[in-house]
């Protein structure tokens, strides 16, 4: 290859390079990258071809052929195609005799009226991931293509699966922050709403604007029907007393339990909804919003403001945000109840019961956990909390966390924590993920030099593993049943609100039937008397070691009962949070 050639091959890859690094326009940066891949292969055209997350078709994004509008209309279907094949197997192809090779995806010339003679083909990947493919095609002068050819237009893939991630991490960020903001507008609404109706116009607004939609409606659920309880721009579009009796989407949400969007409720039989068909737009969001595992209402969104319709991000979302609101709306359904009965100490009493409330009694498991937890607060109002979540297919989520400082803002804090940390359980899966995305929320708007110190598991009933992470907090105990020894948990990681962008590490232990898993907080290891100073981690694992055939509720109950013994009445002046698992099988 002639040097002079190599140097304005290298001019030309600087140039992009410097493209992707200054441009804020993705789609002008691929128009660049693919004009340079056709003009540098010597070919009549270039295209870049995605991969649609829907239905796993390519389609193409951008092309430098006279024909792209006539392209822009055709599905690749992957697999079936040199490109369908390329994106499948992530391996690049060469084809200099296309008329006969029966892998070509002959649609394309039938539609563009063009023959393809040759062409080359290269995955664009990222990390792992296979975005879609770069294709040139016919070689002018009607050479073949090579593998040098190949090798370039790899370098061109690379710049823009490049250009193409680093538009997706600073979207990615921006709703990060839109998202941590649009939770803490939620949560501040309990400070100033007087009446469950207010809050839950005020919360209806909020999530109107973050949805960029013109309708949200909140629906509670009363027995055999729907009863609207508050909403925005619906003008008429509800029954006019404001219950329905059935609707497919809700009774779909009824039956599976999760939430549910749909591009156009209209080409769906299982969602056509009469109340729904009123609506311009036939897009919509509608998910469940849960007390104790329990659906009591329901968060519904439509006619988006923007001509896109909503899709799977954009349910997680409204899942965050309905989160936020049924806790908002639990806060007040508890409140009116001892309104007339007492003020300030009410209130205390009443955001103590909520935490309660929040907070998981029953464990689930399929039969393959005695799970039991406690805690004790110092004050009326904790800032410790627990949590369990069923991830589904026997995989369970343990939380336990010490917030900073003590009553009422450790009090909101663990509020709004517990909130985030279980929405991201269902989207991230790793309890590493779950404390990176915790933290990002928690760090956007942190106060007061608070923070979270956090211990985070995942239970594999069927892998008979536990995968744990540590935000800052102490080690936690499993004891080996056969071998009678404490294993300590524990990975090194900054508390949550601490550093925005701080990293996780994940550990991995076996776990075998009879093995006792016990997570506590510092409360219970640096409780104090007036004789003998702190209780210490000596006497916790005396109590673990001797558990023998006692049940989990019995073991926090003896904890518990130890450490307040020790105490001799004196003050407690922290919270004591203890959760132990004994596996069954």
């Amino acid at each position: 290859m002639p040097l002079s050639f190599l140097k304005k091959e290298l001019a030309s890859l600087t140039e992009i390079a410097h493209k992707i690094n200054t441009s804020g326009d993705l789609q002008e940066t691929l128009n660049i990258i693919m004009d340079e891949a056709k003009r540098m292969l010597h070919s009549e055209s270039s295209s870049l071809l995605l991969i649609d997350e829907e239905t796993k078709e390519l389609y193409f994004n951008v092309s430098t052929d006279q024909r792209k509008e006539i392209l822009k209309q055709i599905r690749v279907p992957r697999g079936k195609s040199i490109a369908g094949l390329v994106a499948a197997s992530g391996e690049s192809i060469i084809v200099n005799n296309a008329e006969q090779d029966s892998r070509i995806f002959r649609e394309v010339g039938e539609q563009t009226k063009r023959v393809t003679r040759n062409m080359v083909c290269v995955p664009l990947a990222i990390k792992g991931r296979t975005l879609g493919v770069l294709e040139v095609i016919n070689k002018k002068n009607s050479r073949d293509y090579t593998q040098e050819d190949l090798d370039l237009l790899e370098s061109f893939a690379v710049f823009a699966a490049l250009a193409i991630h680093t538009r997706e991490l600073y979207l990615k960020m921006q709703r990060n922050a839109y998202e941590a903001r649009a939770l803490y507008r939620l949560a501040e609404t309990i400070n100033f709403c007087e009446s469950v109706d207010e809050l839950l116009h005020e919360n209806a607004l909020i999530v109107n604007e973050v949805m960029e939609s013109q309708r949200v409606s909140v629906l509670l659920r009363d027995k055999e029907t729907f009863r609207l309880r508050a909403g925005v721009g619906l003008d008429g579009a509800m029954p006019t007393e404001g219950r329905i009796s059935s609707s497919p989407v809700l009774d779909y949400i009824l039956g599976t339990g999760i939430g549910v969007f749909s591009s156009d409720v209209g080409a769906e039989e299982r969602f056509s909804d009469r109340h729904i068909s009123r609506y311009g737009d036939k897009s919509f969001v509608a998910v469940p919003m849960k007390m104790k595992n329990q659906i009591v209402a329901f968060l519904c969104v439509t006619e988006r403001s923007r001509k896109l319709p909503y899709g799977y991000d954009d349910l997680r979302l409204l899942e965050m945000l309905a989160q936020q609101v049924v806790e908002n709306y639990n806060h007040f359904r508890l409140s009116e109840e001892f309104k007339k009965k007492e003020r300030m100490e009410a209130e205390l009493s009443i955001t103590a019961r909520i935490q309660q409330d929040i907070l998981p009694r029953k464990f689930p498991s399929g039969g393959h956990m005695d799970i039991a937890a406690k805690i004790v607060p110092a004050k009326l109002v904790a800032g410790d909390f627990y949590d369990y979540v069923d991830m589904g297919g026997g995989r369970y989520g343990i939380v336990m966390a010490d917030v900073s400082g003590k009553g009422m803002p450790a009090g909101f804090l663990m509020a709004v924590a517990r909130s985030v940390i279980r929405s991201r359980f269902g989207e991230d899966g790793s309890p590493a993920k779950v404390l990176e995305a915790a933290n990002r929320y928690l760090s956007e708007d942190a106060v007061n030099c608070m923070f979270v110190t956090c211990f985070c598991c995942v239970v594999d009933t069927s892998a008979r593993e536990i995968v744990h992470a540590s935000a800052g907090h102490m080690s936690q105990y499993l004891l080996k049943g056969k071998t009678g020894r404490v294993s300590l948990l524990h990975t090194p990681g900054k508390p949550l609100g601490v550093v925005a962008d701080a990293a996780y590490r994940e550990a991995r232990v076996k776990y075998t039937e009879g093995d006792i898993l016990m997570l506590f907080t510092d409360g219970i290891t640096d409780a104090v008397n007036a004789v003998s100073g702190t209780y210490g981690e000596k006497p916790l694992k005396t109590i673990l070691l001797k558990a023998g055939s006692l049940t989990s509720a019995e073991l926090v109950d003896g904890v518990i009962g130890d450490v307040t013994r020790f105490q001799a009445g004196g003050e407690t002046v922290d919270d004591m949070t203890l959760l132990v698992a004994r596996f069954l099988r």
